[in-house]
């Protein structure tokens, strides 16, 4: 795993950890932020849909 990898993974469970707030602010937005965060991450790995490998 990469440096960005990570952080990319930890910024997704930051976004994710705000709907665990009382009253998060905009709720419908931390899972897309979340989601983001992990396809680039996947994309980064070279595990991504149509990509030819080992």
């Amino acid at each position: 795993m990469t440096y960005a990898m990570f952080r990319l993974d930890t910024r997704a469970r930051l976004a994710l950890g705000h709907l665990r707030d009382p009253s998060p602010a905009t709720p419908k937005k931390w899972p897309a932020r979340a989601r983001h965060c992990l396809t680039e991450a996947i994309r980064l790995s070279g595990h991504a849909r149509g990509r030819q490998g080992p």
